[in-house]
């Protein structure tokens, strides 16, 4: 909705409404690849892809509360052996997302200005 509004002839003179509607755009069809993506199985999505840190922390420790019985253990020890046992590797991750991201952005802006150049000749 926002598109259509600042595309149409109440705010299509400014520059700014412009911008805004190329961002949007831009951002909505990175939405539609990652979908697109999902859809085809070319990425799978897992419960940490959607899931709020508090969520997940929630699920690991039902599922292995579950997986072993009735155990001993609070969500703050719990809490405490997961720190023990896990490697961050959240840098490594957050820079391969910052380099895909990059790549969908600038593949993205191409197809804005190619669509912008076919628009202009029309």
């Amino acid at each position: 909705r926002l598109i259509d509004k600042y595309r149409g002839d109440d705010w299509s003179h400014l520059e700014i409404s412009r911008d805004l509607v190329a961002l949007l755009e831009m951002h909505k069809a990175l939405i539609q690849q990652e979908l697109d993506e999902v859809k085809s199985g070319e990425r799978v999505l897992r419960e940490g892809d959607f899931l709020g840190p508090k969520e997940r922390k929630k699920r690991k420790f039902e599922k292995m509360v579950s997986s072993r019985g009735s155990i001993a253990m609070d969500e703050d020890m719990f809490e405490e052996r997961l720190l023990k046992e896990s490697n961050d590797y959240s840098e490594y991750f957050d820079a391969l997302h910052r380099h895909v991201l990059l790549k969908r952005k600038t593949m993205i802006k191409e197809e804005v200005f190619e669509n912008d150049l076919r628009r202009q000749r029309a």
